[in-house]
């Protein structure tokens, strides 16, 4: 019974291959289902033209392939469109078919701005993107090319501004920069920098600081594809922002619940440990074994160090 059933599956799947044969080599491109004035899109085509040293081993291709969108219709063995060809035939339309992509439905416009952005953030400034669409009488395919010079390169980073604070705060982590002259300039470097000093400024108790308060000015007039780079903060920051916060008293609630109403709930005992206010509600827990897990210091510099950490050891 086993073998019958396997030769019935086997001879089900050679008679399916066998139509699908039978249809791509009776030309079946499936166009003759398209409305008047459509056109299937059947792919596009990138084209680089390097105008000078580009940098081996990057990856700048295959993320300019990735913004080309749609994917035309899938293939079978590169000759037969089959979950198209089953969409328009109406069998198993909704679960292994797949609906025709329209040459009406691509943006080479859109792509091909993406593409200039993708490569200013890349450094490859004045990069040129162009594109032709290609159209036959039911189908239509677009070339984009692309002609790229070699990408510019950090010449200098400079932290901009008077003595204050704050940007002496910044200066100071600058040893740790993410940033290295003779590096391309890249956006996503830029981003990584401004949460890197984010981070370092959370350290100093800059607890209302954010990544986007730092902004980079690109000077190219130097020549030479080199770029001198000069972090400002922006206008008007928050003054909370620019002020580092110490811990004051800190207060521990057990049992605590965003969804419990603190006017409702009863106080609990107060008690008073290791310098922290241990309000014990639901007396689930010790107090010394709880208080062991916060790492606040009163006085101290607020560090998110000292918050990650604390909230890593109560969860576990």
């Amino acid at each position: 019974t086993n073998r019958s059933s396997r030769e019935t599956v086997q001879g089900l799947l050679c008679a399916g291959l066998a139509v699908m044969v039978l249809a791509a080599a009776s030309g079946c491109t499936n166009t003759g289902y398209l409305a008047q004035g459509e056109k299937l899109y059947t792919g596009a085509e990138l084209h680089i033209e390097k105008k000078g040293e580009i940098p081996a081993g990057g990856d700048l291709e295959s993320q300019l392939n990735k913004l080309i969108v749609p994917e035309p219709n899938g293939k079978i063995l590169g000759l037969f469109r089959a979950k198209l060809w089953l969409y328009n035939i109406g069998i198993f339309k909704e679960s292994m078919g797949e609906p025709p992509v329209l040459l009406q439905s691509v943006s080479p416009d859109r792509i091909a701005t993406r593409m200039r952005t993708l490569l200013e953030n890349k450094g490859y400034f004045q990069g040129e993107v162009n594109y032709s669409v290609r159209e036959e009488e039911k189908t239509g395919s677009v070339l984009y090319n692309v002609a790229i010079h070699p990408p510019y390169t950090i010449n200098s980073i400079t932290v901009k501004g008077d003595d204050s604070p704050l940007l002496s705060s910044i200066r100071a982590t600058m040893n740790e920069t993410v940033l290295r002259i003779g590096d391309p300039y890249d956006l996503t470097t830029l981003q990584e920098e401004r949460v890197r000093i984010d981070a370092a400024l959370k350290e100093k108790g800059m607890f209302f600081f954010a990544p986007d308060f730092i902004l980079f000015q690109a000077d190219t007039s130097l020549g030479e594809r080199k770029i001198d780079l000069s972090l400002i903060l922006r206008n008007r920051i928050p003054e909370e922002a620019t002020r580092s916060y110490t811990i004051g008293n800190v207060y521990i609630y057990s049992g605590y619940a965003l969804n419990r109403d603190s006017v409702n709930v009863p106080a609990g005992d107060t008690v008073l440990a290791g310098g922290f206010h241990y309000i014990d509600i639901d007396r689930a827990f010790d107090p010394e074994f709880i208080i062991r897990s916060v790492f606040f210091v009163r006085g101290s510099p607020y560090a998110r160090r000292d918050h990650d950490q604390t909230l890593n050891r109560l969860m576990n």
